[in-house]
């Protein structure tokens, strides 16, 4: 195979180290090998001289061995204690070092063809294991307990038939073999010698791609208990576990054939088997049916509705039954009736006139135009379902939308009921979980309120004493903050430092100076009515200044005055420029020295007209030095005046409760988005926080009766595949009935909502569904996956049914639903099932165009369910993203060239994974199926003729009709039957199993 992954290899036996040198053949035990163990030669070179010393050295065999670790066991097939084992297939048992089941055969591999005759064809060789997997019913053995011997033990009862539990001792090297998980064999070109090189390499790059297997070739009974069984395969291994001497013994004597019935145990498990077949067997049952037009939909009797509701007869537009649909529904179903109200009544039906009275009676009452009229007594009514999600407090049956037609329609009003039911029956669990996911939220919640609070009282303090202020006063007494208020692009601070307003003139000191009725202001205006003044808007103006003009002090001397009195004036500005540095004469010698040190020599580079380098350094510094003074720094402009009313606005907008305090609680509070009602904010309509409930709530409803769910599902047969369109009207009813209830009991438990969350929105189970895209955010997928949107979000003039979360692969149809029926799934639940693209392929024998399975890239061809469901014990529903005219396309295939439309196929496929040996189950006659047999796979118990009455495998059973030497074309052409233990078990190997249905088969 070109598929490394997928490819394995069997290997009929295999030795590692000394043991590999043994000389004398497996005898299969025709006659006697050597007594008690086997030797190998071993001689010595020393100094390059050959056979220094030679010796026989006696190897460790069966005789020696008196225990094996559980650790060396890997697998058991079926696991201990499984209770549902196939009993078509064999019980085996793995060991993790590959050679361990021959490790100490005394013997090496025989040639053998299967006459018995010597054979020159490496295939046919054959190494009986040391141990050997016995099964057992527990009334064919009992258990020895004794001190004395080593192992425990069994022994076979007297009416156990040894021949009908064991095979011919000489078949024991059929029963072992090495798995190895890729080709080491070239396809077959390597010689044995070359396969175990090839295995070494592969082993010392993973231990684990290989292991070895023994193989128990007994036909299990169904429905029975069995013991299995790791004993010794050789007489001394037999004898050494009981106690018993092994001196002079045979070693390759077998430990059964000769009146043995006692046997130690080295290892063993326990296991039982369940009913007849396996995947292949039960797959090969399913009957591919479409589904009864009543399957989906049931009678409903509307001639006692209850409430004071009238009943509906024989009257205009009256239907005494009506048909009451699931979940799902068949395809061939037809609504009863197909519209509802009747269009134009003339009178309408006295259902609904009284219908919409009695649900509308509540907000009758609570409206009435004279109080006095009132009922005294409380009146319930049926609720009005979806009113606050609406919102609608009225039914109106004239009108359009999912309220009005969810409430008006008995088919739909009845799946509402139902998730009330739901609600009411689980309502202590769902009110435990509602308050395990508020959890700190309740807290928070206070915190908020005391925030909300501190807004209130400082709205009323901000009211009262700051909003009525001036712009000039807000700007005054808020200095405080000026730094943390953006004015623009610049604080406010920042904007005061530019402008005529000095930050003294806001500073809290000038404020209680110049307050109106300080003692400054008091002397500085006479009868000062204490009315503030403006101050800072003559600041502002420029009309008052906070101090005059600085001017010079006389009498003191200025740096252009000492310049002046200087000889040569070097000091006078006009003096300091460049010009001035680029007259000085050339300096060759000049250089720096250090205070108290020796001035050095001068330094004249006869070939340097210029400055020295310390001269010419000091002569660019003075330069930029006198560039700098020549500099003239302008005089400072007039700094510009504030807007004093807009400043005054963004102080007071900052400063304001409602977004100050806000802020404030929103930066030291984490509220996660579920519970966003907390955030206090301002909103027209809040949809409170909820909790949420992810539940697939199909099954407290299937809980209640599978009859609610999907009627009628009896008209379904055992056995059978067939598929069912969604109701999404029902879906929807139910969760709005859900949700209604919900919201209604955690009003009841004072929880804290508003009744508009929407706590139920998933109908299937999508558990199962597998993300693809690892980018994708996780929170995203999971709300992609709801059935419907959030109640509050479903628009108010919009028909039921058309709020489904998921959009549709085409407008105008349902998506399908698999339904599978049968042992199958309840045996496999782990069985692989989905959708695969079909495509047109020429078939030669039939020399027309078929639908086959599309091969291409599996984005684009495989579709996996969006969601699972089951009822027990035996119905499955998987929904798939396909409408009825897409999966099942155009059954005629197209012209030449063309591609067509050939539609989708339902896959069903047994789960790959561990190997597994035995033979198939089938229904006929034996001789039928032998003349069927072309190739190794179809190979069945059947074969050996009653499956019922077959004790176990036996390579010189003849069944009724003779099994073929070799069958079928390659690679099946190259194993042969009996040949050696790796043809045994790719013989036995059962290959996992697919079937194809296309969707044409299940549709009308």
């Amino acid at each position: 195979m070109s598929d490394q992954i997928a490819t394995y290899t069997f290997l009929p036996w295999l030795r590692q180290g000394i043991v590999s040198k043994v000389k004398n053949e497996d005898t299969l035990g025709e006659k006697a090998g050597p007594v008690e163990r086997t030797s190998v030669l071993v001689s010595l070179t020393v100094n390059g001289q050959k056979n220094f010393v030679t010796q026989n050295v006696q190897l460790i065999g069966p005789g020696d061995v008196i225990g094996v670790s559980p650790r060396a066991v890997v697998r058991t097939e079926p696991r201990h204690w499984i209770t549902d084992f196939e009993p078509n297939y064999l019980a085996f048992v793995e060991f993790y070092e590959e050679d361990f089941p021959w490790r100490f055969t005394p013997a090496r591999a025989v040639r053998q063809n299967l006459a018995g005759n010597p054979a020159s064809s490496p295939k046919q060789t054959k190494l009986r294991p040391w141990i050997f997997l016995l099964a057992l019913e527990e009334s064919e053995f009992e258990e020895i307990s004794s001190l004395s011997q080593p192992l425990a033990s069994i022994r076979l009862v007297e009416t156990t038939d040894v021949d009908a539990v064991l095979p011919p001792s000489d078949e024991s090297w059929a029963w072992a073999h090495v798995h190895v998980s890729q080709d080491v064999t070239a396809g077959g070109a390597n010689s044995g010698e070359q396969s175990v090189d090839a295995l070494e390499n592969l082993l010392r790059q993973n231990r684990d791609n290989a292991l070895s297997r023994l193989i128990c070739p007994r036909k299990l009974k169904p429905l029975k208990a069995y013991h299995a069984f790791l004993i010794p395969a050789f007489e001394v291994g037999r004898l050494a576990g009981l106690g018993q001497p092994t001196a002079g013994k045979d070693a390759l004597a077998p430990s059964w054939g000769a009146g043995q019935r006692e046997y130690p145990v080295y290892y063993r498990w326990y296991f039982r088997t369940g009913e007849r077949g396996d995947f292949e067997y039960l797959v090969g049952l399913l009957e591919m049916r479409e589904a009864d037009q009543r399957v989906g939909i049931r009678d409903m009797d509307m001639q006692t509705p209850n409430f004071g509701v009238v009943g509906m007869g024989a009257g205009l537009g009256d239907l005494p039954v009506m048909g009451l649909e699931g979940a799902l529904k068949s395809l061939k179903a037809v609504p009863r009736p197909k519209v509802w109200p009747p269009k134009d009544p003339d009178p309408p039906p006295a259902f609904l006139t009284d219908l919409e009275n009695i649900v509308n009676l509540q907000e009758t009452l609570l409206h009435l135009t004279n109080p006095n009229a009132a009922h005294p007594d409380p009146i319930i009514c049926p609720p009005l379902y979806g009113r606050w999600h609406a919102p609608q407090d009225r039914l109106d049956v004239s009108k359009g939308g999912w309220v009005n037609q969810l409430n008006r329609d008995p088919r739909l009003r009845v799946p509402a009921g139902f998730g009330t039911k739901v609600v009411q029956t689980g309502q202590e669990g769902y009110m435990q979980r509602a308050w395990q996911q508020l959890g700190d939220i309740l807290r928070a919640n206070q915190k908020i309120r005391q925030v909300q609070v501190s807004i209130a009282s400082s709205m009323r303090v901000y009211t009262r004493h700051f909003a009525n202020l001036d712009a000039d006063q807000k700007v005054a007494v808020t200095q405080q903050v000026h730094r943390r208020v953006l004015g623009g692009v610049e604080t406010v601070s920042q904007q005061l430092k530019a402008s005529r307003l000095e930050p003294a003139a806001v500073s809290s000191t000038f404020r209680e100076v110049f307050r109106p009725r300080g003692a400054l202001m008091r002397k500085a205006i006479p009868g000062n009515p204490g009315k503030p003044t403006d101050v800072l808007l003559k600041l502002n103006e420029g009309e008052v200044t906070a101090a005059p003009p600085k001017k010079t002090p006389q009498g003191q001397i200025s740096l252009s005055v000492f310049a002046d009195r200087l000889p040569d004036k070097r000091l006078r500005e006009d003096r300091l420029t460049a010009d001035v540095v680029d007259r000085i004469p050339v300096r060759p010698a000049f250089r720096f020295t250090a205070p108290s040190k020796t001035r050095p020599t001068p330094f004249i580079d006869a070939g340097r007209p210029g400055d020295s380098p310390e001269g010419g350094n000091m002569r660019a510094a003075l330069g930029d030095l006198h560039a700098r003074f020549e500099i003239q720094q302008p005089p400072p402009g007039p700094r510009p005046r504030i807007d004093v009313e807009t400043v005054g606005e963004t102080l007071a907008g900052a400063l304001n409760p409602k977004t100050a305090i806000l802020q404030r609680a929103l930066s030291t509070i984490f509220i996660p988005e579920t519970f966003n009602f907390l955030r206090p904010k301002e909103t027209i309509v809040t949809v409170m926080a909820h909790p949420e409930f992810p539940d697939p709530m199909y099954k407290p409803l299937r809980d209640l009766s599978s009859e609610l769910l999907v009627p009628n599902l009896n008209l379904i047969p055992n056995n059978s595949v067939t598929l069912l369109a969604i109701n999404q009207k029902f879906i929807e009813a139910y969760l709005v009935g859900l949700n209604h209830e919900m919201a209604r009991e955690l009003l009841w438990r004072e929880f804290p909502t508003d009744q508009r969350g929407s706590y139920f929105r998933q109908f299937w189970d999508v558990s199962e569904v597998v993300n693809r895209d690892l980018d994708r955010d996780p929170k995203l997928v999971e709300e992609a996956l709801r059935d419907i949107k959030h109640l509050h979000e479903w628009g108010r003039n919009t028909p039921l049914g058309e709020h489904g979360n998921r959009p549709l692969p085409a407008p105008g149809d349902d998506r399908l639903v698999l339904v599978i029926r049968g042992d199958l799934l309840k045996r496999y639940p782990t069985a692989v099932i989905f959708a695969q693209k079909a495509k047109w392929e020429f078939d030669p024998d039939l020399s027309a165009k078929v639908r086959v399975l599309d091969r291409g890239a599996p984005q684009d061809t495989v579709r996996d369910p969006i969601f699972k469901a089951e009822i027990e014990p035996d119905l499955h529903f998987l929904g798939f993203d396909l409408i009825a005219k897409i999966a099942k396309g155009d059954p005629n295939p197209p012209p030449d060239g063309g591609l067509g439309d050939p539609g989708w196929f339902f896959v069903i496929q047994e789960r790959p994974g561990e190997p597994r040996f035995g033979l198939d189950l089938v229904t006929g006659t034996p001789e039928r199926e032998v003349n069927e047999l072309q190739n190794w796979n179809q190979l069945s118990w059947n074969h050996f003729g009653n499956p019922g009455e077959v004790p176990l495998i036996r390579l010189d059973l003849t069944p009724i009709s003779n099994i073929p030497k070799v069958v079928g074309p390659e690679p099946d052409k190259a194993v042969v039957w009996g040949a050696n233990a790796a043809d045994m078990a790719y013989i036995l190997f059962q290959v996992p199993v697919m079937v194809a249905i296309h969707a044409d088969e299940l549709l009308p």
